[in-house]
């Protein structure tokens, strides 16, 4: 049996789960969401689970916004993408084809320290 690891790069942001009207889901999330995120235009995209940094939350309806965690899954095609992301950097997060919703940066939890050793 063969085991991969892929370094992780943790950043916060503030997201928007779009409605259906708006093309997005039918319903809405729980943590633990895993969907693919748009970090650039070349059409790319990069894994990355979703927390929600209110642990007391446990999961948003569609049309709602809130403060999350995004653990990147670091691959040699993401990390350039993933290390350049800064604070007010908005990208779209996709389910497959559909567009489900928007991220902004808020900050990087990653040290610098952490992102050396990528």
């Amino acid at each position: 049996m063969f085991y991969y690891y892929f370094p992780i790069c943790s950043v916060k942001v503030k997201f928007h789960l779009f409605t259906q009207e708006q093309g997005g889901r039918e319903n809405g999330i729980k943590n633990n969401y895993r969907p693919d995120h748009a970090l650039s235009d070349d059409g790319v995209l990069t894994i990355g689970t979703m927390w929600f940094l209110d642990s007391e939350q446990l999961s948003m309806n569609t049309g709602e916004t809130a403060n999350m965690y995004v653990d990147f899954l670091v691959s040699n095609n993401s990390k350039s993408k993933v290390l350049k992301l800064k604070k007010g950097d908005k990208w779209k997060v996709f389910e497959g084809k559909r567009c489900v919703g928007e991220c902004e940066m808020i900050e990087r939890v990653t040290t610098d320290e952490e992102l050396k050793n990528l």
